[in-house]
C-alpha cells in the first residue's frame, strides 16, 4: 500500500487527478507513479496509459482540453539528477508530450537559504486563455518562474529578478509572486495582467523594513573560480560588516546540504552572523549541486568526495591566494552533505583549522539503513550497499577517521529521519578514542532542519555554539 500523492480538481469538479504507485512493494519501486483519474459524480476510475515514474505538481487547464505534471519517466535516477520537465497530457485522447525536451534546468525552487521558505515549490499555473503555463525554475543562483507554450519549446523567464522565488500564485491573469534577494527577506509584488507585452510587477508589500534597516552587512560578492576539468565553481562570499580588503581576516567555506540544491541569491541571516564575527565565509555551489545543468548534478552520483571535493579545495586554494585571507586560518563547516564533505575533508587534509559537521553522514551504509530515503540510496551510490561494499566503504568519511586530527564540532537533532543520530555517534565515538579534539551538541526533539525551522531558542544556542567553536580554534 502506497500514499496517494499530487492531485488536482477539474475546473467543472467532476475529475479527481492523484498520483498513486501501483506497485506491490512501493517502498522498492519509489517511481512506479502512474496518474489516476476518478469520476466524482458516478465514480469511474480509470489510470492513465502513460509512462511511470517521477509525477508532481498535476494541474488541469481551465477550459478542461489538458492535464500538466511536472516529472520524469527514469525510474533509475538518482536523488533528483534527471531535469523535470512539463509534460501534457490532452484529456481528449490520452497523448502525452513533453513540453522541454532540451532545456537543461530542474524546475523547482533549490535554493538554500534559513529565511524560512518552503523548499521546492513544483506548482503549474495557467494563462486565462490556456496557451501558456507558468512554474520556478532553478538556474545559476536564482530561482525564477518561466513561461512555456502549452504548444511546447523553450522555456522564457518571465519574472527576471535575480533572487529566490518563495512562493508564486496565479487567478485568470493576475500574479502574486514573493521574492527575497540579498537586501530583502521576502517580499510580495503583483502583475495585475501577465498576458500585455508590457506586463510588469509593482510592490505591495515590504517585510521586515525596520529589521534590514537595523542592520550592518556587507554586500555579497559572486565568484566563478576554476577547478578541474575546466570547471568553474560558482560561489558567493560574505564578509564583515566594514570590510577591507586590505585588511587579513580568518576564513569559512560551508558547504551546501542536498547535495542536489544551490547555494543563491537571497538573504541568509546565519552568513550574515558568521561574517559578523570577523569572518570571511564563502559559500561554493561544487559539482553535484542543482542549478547549472544535468552534467554538474550528475558528476558525483557513485562518487562522493571526488568531483566535488575538488572543487572544494579549488574554492580553499583560492581564497588561500587572497591577501584579505589569514593563511592557515580557515575552516570548513557544512550541515546533511555539507557536513559530509566536512567529514570528508578533515580526514583527507590538514589544511583546515578546524571544522563543524552539522547533521552529518558518516557511514553510507548505516545511512541507507536508518534514513527516511534509504530506499533509494541504491540509486545514488552505486547499488545496495551488500553489492557495493568497496564502494560504499570509500565514500564513507569514517573510513578515514583517523586521518581526523583537527578540532571538530559535531551538531546533530534526536529526531532527525534523514540522518539517524546514530550518524553523530559513530564520528564522535571514533575520534573520542583516539583522543582528538571533539565535541558533540545534541538537540532534543529537533529534526533534520533544526537550523532553518528549528525552535527558536535552540537556533540561537546552535549559532552560538558555531561562534564558540571558531573563536577557540580558528581566531587563536
Amino acid at each position: 500500500m502506497a500514499d496517494d500523492g499530487a492531485f488536482a480538481v477539474s475546473a467543472d469538479s467532476n475529475i479527481l487527478a492523484y498520483v498513486a504507485n501501483s506497485h506491490k512493494d512501493p517502498d522498492l519501486n519509489g517511481y512506479d507513479n502512474d496518474i489516476h483519474f476518478l469520476n466524482l459524480k458516478n465514480g469511474k476510475h480509470r489510470v492513465l496509459d502513460g509512462p511511470q515514474g517521477e509525477k508532481l505538481a498535476l494541474s488541469f487547464s481551465p477550459d478542461g482540453k489538458w492535464l500538466v505534471y511536472v516529472g520524469h519517466h527514469n525510474k533509475r535516477d538518482a536523488w533528483g539528477v534527471e531535469p523535470i520537465h512539463p509534460w501534457r497530457v490532452d484529456l481528449r485522447n490520452g497523448k502525452i508530450k513533453n513540453l522541454t525536451p532540451e532545456y537543461d534546468r530542474q524546475i523547482g525552487d533549490l535554493s538554500l537559504a534559513d529565511i524560512g521558505f518552503e523548499f521546492e515549490d513544483y506548482s503549474v499555473k495557467w494563462s486565462r486563455d490556456c496557451k501558456n503555463i507558468y512554474y520556478i525554475i532553478s538556474d545559476r543562483g536564482d530561482s525564477a518562474i518561466v513561461k512555456t507554450s502549452i504548444n511546447g519549446g523553450t522555456p522564457e523567464k518571465f519574472w527576471k529578478a535575480s533572487g529566490q522565488i518563495g512562493l508564486f500564485d496565479m487567478k485568470q491573469n493576475r500574479m502574486a509572486v514573493l521574492h527575497a534577494d540579498y537586501k530583502s527577506l521576502g517580499d510580495f509584488h503583483v502583475c495585475d495582467d501577465v498576458t500585455k507585452k508590457d506586463a510588469r510587477f509593482r510592490k505591495v508589500l515590504a517585510h521586515n523594513k525596520e529589521y534590514l534597516n537595523s542592520i550592518d552587512v556587507a554586500p555579497v560578492q559572486e565568484f566563478w573560480i576554476p577547478s578541474t576539468d575546466k570547471t568553474r565553481v560558482h560561489a558567493f562570499m560574505f564578509t564583515p560588516p566594514s570590510f577591507s580588503p586590505r585588511k587579513k581576516y580568518p576564513a569559512i567555506v560551508y558547504v551546501h546540504g542536498g547535495p542536489r540544491a544551490q547555494y543563491a541569491r537571497v538573504f541568509f541571516h546565519e552568513m550574515h552572523a558568521l561574517a559578523a564575527q570577523g569572518y570571511v565565509v564563502i559559500l561554493p555551489n561544487p559539482r553535484g549541486s542543482q542549478g547549472y545543468g544535468k552534467k554538474h548534478a550528475e558528476s558525483i552520483v557513485a562518487a562522493w568526495g571526488t568531483k566535488d571535493w575538488e572543487d572544494v579545495e579549488a574554492v580553499a586554494d583560492w581564497l588561500d591566494a587572497q591577501k584579505f585571507v589569514e593563511k592557515k586560518r580557515t575552516a570548513i563547516c557544512g550541515g546533511s552533505y555539507g557536513g559530509y564533505m566536512t567529514n570528508w575533508a578533515l580526514g583527507h587534509t590538514r589544511r583546515f583549522r578546524c571544522g563543524v559537521t552539522d547533521r552529518s553522514v558518516v557511514d553510507l551504509k548505516a545511512f541507507a539503513g536508518s534514513s527516511d530515503i534509504g530506499f533509494y540510496d541504491h540509486l545514488e551510490f552505486g547499488g545496495y550497499y551488500f553489492q557495493n561494499p568497496e564502494g560504499y566503504a570509500t565514500m564513507s568519511p569514517l573510513t578515514y577517521a583517523e586521518k581526523i586530527k583537527d578540532p571538530l564540532l559535531i551538531v546533530h537533532s534526536e529526531n532527525d529521519l534523514r540522518c539517524a543520530i546514530e550518524q553523530a555517534e559513530q564520528l564522535f565515538v571514533a575520534l573520542k578514542v583516539r583522543g582528538r579534539t571533539v565535541e558533540f551538541l545534541r538537540f532534543p526533539e529537533e529534526s533534520h532542519g533544526l537550523s532553518r525551522g528549528g525552535r527558536p531558542d535552540r537556533r540561537v544556542v546552535r549559532m552560538e555554539a558555531y561562534f564558540d567553536w571558531f573563536k577557540r580554534y580558528l581566531k587563536k
